[in-house]
C-alpha cells in the first residue's frame, strides 16, 4: 500500500491525500491547480493560478514599458503631423490670398483699360464703378469661397490627429500605471 500525506486544497479547503512522489495536481474536489512544495520537512501546497499572475504581471508590466516607447514616439509623430498640418494651412491661405491679388490685379488693369475708352469723363467713370463693383463681388465670392474649403480641409485633417492624439494619451496614462 502506498503511503499518503493528508492535506487541505489550498483553493477550496478539502481534504485531499498525495503520495510523496507527487509533484503538481489538480483538486478533484474544486479543480484547483496546485503545487506542492517540499521545505525541511513541511509540506504545502501553492495554486499554480498565484504563480502565473506573478509571471503575468512581469509580463504586463513589461509590455507597458515598451507600449510607453511605442506611444511616445507616435505621438512625436502625431505632434509633428499637427504642425505640418497648421503650416501647410497657412502656405494654403497665403497662396490662395497671393492668387487673389494677382487675379484682382489683373482685373483692375483689364477695367481701366476698358473704361478709358469711354468718350466721356462721366462715361469712364460710370463703367469703372460697375466693372469694380461687379469683379469685386464675383472675385471676392471665390476667394473666400476658396479659403473655406481650404480651411475646411485642414480642419478636418486636425480633427483626426487630435482624436489619435487624444487616444494616444489615454494608452500612454493606462500603461503608465501599468508600470508604477
Amino acid at each position: 500500500m502506498l503511503k499518503t500525506i493528508p492535506i487541505k486544497c489550498a483553493s477550496c479547503g478539502a481534504n485531499l491525500d498525495i503520495t510523496p512522489d507527487v509533484e503538481n495536481f489538480s483538486c478533484g474536489y474544486c479543480g484547483a491547480a496546485q503545487i506542492i512544495l517540499r521545505q525541511g520537512g513541511t509540506i504545502s501546497l501553492k495554486l499554480v493560478g498565484d504563480a502565473i499572475k506573478r509571471v503575468q504581471v512581469g509580463t504586463d508590466k513589461t509590455a507597458a514599458e515598451l507600449a510607453i516607447k511605442r506611444l511616445s514616439g507616435e505621438l512625436e509623430g502625431v505632434q509633428q503631423a499637427v504642425n505640418d498640418n497648421a503650416y501647410m494651412k497657412q502656405v494654403r491661405l497665403q497662396k490662395s490670398t497671393k492668387n487673389f491679388v494677382l487675379i484682382w490685379g489683373g482685373i483692375l488693369f483689364f477695367i481701366i483699360s476698358f473704361a478709358s475708352n469711354a468718350k466721356s469723363a462721366l462715361g469712364f467713370f460710370s463703367i469703372f464703378i460697375i466693372l469694380i463693383f461687379t469683379s469685386t463681388a464675383c472675385v471676392g465670392y471665390f476667394y473666400f469661397q476658396k479659403r473655406r474649403v481650404i480651411a475646411d480641409e485642414f480642419d478636418e485633417k486636425y480633427e483626426v490627429l487630435a482624436k489619435r492624439w487624444q487616444d494616444l494619451q489615454q494608452k500612454l496614462r493606462k500603461n503608465k500605471q501599468l508600470v508604477d
